[in-house]
């Protein structure tokens, strides 16, 4: 079976909510939502309509305005590193786990970008299909000892997911946002610092992963694609 999965995509009307009444509003935005659906098997479902859906946005339903079955769609992945807050015994563990996704999951027109949250670039610049510029950005991956206090950490993470989802809205295709760190925990303690992301993700037609670096053991990669 192929590594594709096969899509159904949603597009939804976001109506905006105001308190003050607008004489002429703008119509609302349109967002685009990948949903994957299989049978009890794991197989494809292909044969839906959107009456089959109900979505809500804030807790309230919203219109689905169509829906298509897609298929094969090239792959825009980002992965970003938390490199300000990554254990010295983890450095090796995550540049394996990227080495192996670029050399054997990447396929076709699959394209992606590999970001530090120390010193990033734009998502624009950064996304590529050349398996070499991205292993060259596996080895810039390095262990930073002393420099990575709590602050450091918080805003370079904010930062670098802020301004890839922002990227990603003038990407097109299947996209997907994986952040690896060892300081999820802190992250979670701090939600403030990250809650204007998920607007972001929305407007980017992107999904959003987190892989913990805290524990020992192998980072799965290949599991976390939407694939």
């Amino acid at each position: 079976m192929s590594r594709y999965p096969w899509f159904l995509l949603l597009t939804v009307c976001a109506a905006a909510q105001t308190n003050r009444p607008q004489p002429a509003p703008n119509p609302p935005p349109e967002i685009q939502l990948d949903v994957v659906v299989t049978d009890a098997g794991g197989r494809p479902v292909s044969n839906l309509a959107a009456a089959g859906f109900k979505l809500a946005v804030d807790g309230k339903p919203a219109p689905i305005a169509s829906l298509s079955y897609l298929k094969q769609r090239p792959r825009r992945l980002v992965l970003i590193v938390d490199d300000a807050g990554l254990p010295a015994e983890g450095v090796e563990r995550v540049r394996a786990a990227l080495t192996g996704f670029v050399n054997q999951q990447m396929q076709g027109d699959d394209e992606a970008a590999i970001l530090h949250t120390r010193s990033g670039s734009s998502v624009l610049e950064a996304i590529t299909s050349d398996k070499h510029l991205l292993s060259e950005a596996i080895e810039q991956i390095q262990f930073a000892p002393g420099e990575a206090g709590e602050e450091f950490i918080l805003t370079g993470t904010a930062t670098t997911l802020r301004r890839a989802l922002a990227g990603l809205g003038a990407v097109p295709g299947r996209k997907a946002v994986v952040l690896i760190s060892g300081n999820l925990a802190l992250m979670r303690h701090h939600p403030e610092r990250f809650e204007r992301l998920a607007p972001l993700a929305a407007y980017a037609s992107a999904v959003f992963y987190a892989l913990d670096m805290s524990n020992a053991g192998a980072v799965e990669l290949d599991t976390l694609m939407v694939a």
